[in-house]
């Protein structure tokens, strides 16, 4: 099944922590450092912006990856996450990710840090301003 072989990619190597987070608890905060990433195994995830923190900016459900564009490019958290539904969540810490990254394949390497880069620059203005920013 598709679960299956996410979770086997993800576990490979004992990097990953399984964690389980309830409805309505936050994994993280818009201008918080990136230190981790997220596979989401099965539930619903909200991302909101600090400029309209009640409106959901992208919603995430089984297998989506989060956390990740942060951390590919060094700045601190653009969204708060939060959970729609109860989550079980897959969690792997910065350094590992980034040696992961270093030891693959250059191209891929190129092409991860391009589409991340992409990402941010599509994201809306407005989702991506901090509440105290001019």
């Amino acid at each position: 099944t598709k679960r299956d072989d996410v979770a086997r990619a993800c576990y490979a190597g004992d990097v990953m922590r399984q964690v389980i987070f309830n409805k309505g608890q936050t994994l993280y905060r818009a201008g918080e450092a990136a230190d981790r990433i997220f596979v989401l195994l099965n539930g619903e995830v909200g991302l909101f912006s600090p400029l309209n923190p009640d409106v959901t900016h992208l919603r995430l459900e089984d297998y989506g990856t989060f956390g990740e564009t942060e951390v590919i490019n060094g700045h601190l958290r653009r969204f708060t996450a939060r959970c729609l539904a109860d989550c079980e969540v897959l969690e792997m810490a910065k350094q590992e990710f980034q040696a992961r990254l270093e030891s693959t394949d250059p191209l891929i390497k190129l092409l991860v840090k391009s589409l991340t880069q992409h990402s941010v620059m599509m994201t809306p203005v407005q989702a991506q301003q901090r509440p105290n920013a001019a």
